[in-house]
């Protein structure tokens, strides 16, 4: 199910994988200004060509998340997206050996 799929039938904020592609969505309440949700795919750490797709194209995309979660339960994920072993966070340059 995609990310609006998700808040739709949860009702709460989540990050969920085995989907192997990033998607995000938020949703407002517009009637309770409190009520905010998001849902979050993080893509896969797999490899993105196995035998059973026969060279197949899909929206596979590796990566990995960064949480930051705070006392009062609130949260925030940066989502770090890896090309050719290769991923930026934080200023920093991180590389596959």
């Amino acid at each position: 199910f995609p990310s609006h799929d998700k808040i739709s039938m949860y009702g709460r904020s989540l990050v969920y994988g085995h989907l192997h592609d990033v998607q995000m969505h938020t949703h407002a309440s517009p009637i309770d200004i409190s009520c905010k949700h998001a849902a979050i795919s993080l893509g896969c750490l797999c490899d993105r060509n196995p035998s059973c797709m026969r060279n197949a194209p899909n929206r596979w995309v590796h990566c990995v998340g960064v949480a930051h979660i705070r006392d009062n339960g609130n949260f925030n994920i940066d989502p770090v997206i890896i090309s050719d072993g290769v991923a930026s966070y934080a200023g920093k340059v991180f590389e596959a050996l």
